[in-house]
């Protein structure tokens, strides 16, 4: 929520989410539906391409792909949401239309990145950190989901005691959604 608010997302805006397995980004896409954005996804997986669709999207595109050269021959991205990182932030560049908004909300490929000038200032791009929320953020995000106008995928709840299986499941990529450690709610 806080990404799309701080970057003033308006109504069918489009949007581009990077890596949508992960569960930052597949809460920035349930938010960005839920805000009648028009919404692309990134994904290793045609699966969890297939499953955002489902829940809203209007496309998506392999990770292994030019995803930042198809997002632009479809007119570009008013905000493009990278948790990834390094490995995406180039594609992602490349994804946004001039004038876009690039949040970036992670880096699991890792912290750095080698950033050519060009390509930001000859599409006068704005890159904008982004992390958690503030306490207000919270409470809208918590009355979207508990309304139901926003759909965030759990892919798995892991017992307590079972931290060391939940952090194996994430490191393998597999899950689509989001990853919780408490107990079942049926």
């Amino acid at each position: 929520l806080r990404r799309l608010e701080r970057a003033d997302l308006q109504e069918n805006e489009t949007v581009l989410v990077v890596g949508v397995g992960g569960g930052v980004s597949a809460a920035a896409m349930a938010f960005a539906v839920a805000f009648h954005a028009r919404v692309y996804v990134t994904s290793r997986s045609q699966e969890k391409i297939d499953q955002a669709i489902v829940r809203g999207a209007a496309g998506g595109f392999l990770s292994e792909a030019d995803f930042g050269a198809q997002m632009a021959d479809l007119g570009g991205a008013d905000l493009v949401v990278d948790n990834v990182g390094a490995a995406t932030l180039r594609q992602s560049m490349k994804a946004a239309k001039p004038g876009g908004t690039i949040a970036i909300c992670g880096g699991t490929s890792g912290p750095k990145f080698e950033l050519t000038l060009p390509h930001l200032f000859f599409k006068e791009l704005e890159i904008m950190g982004s992390t958690m929320g503030t306490h207000a953020q919270f409470a809208r995000a918590t009355e979207y989901v508990g309304s139901g106008r926003v759909d965030v995928p759990v892919d798995r709840v892991f017992a307590f005691e079972q931290l060391s299986d939940a952090m194996a499941y994430l490191e393998s990529g597999e899950q689509a959604g989001k990853v919780a450690i408490g107990r079942s709610i049926s």
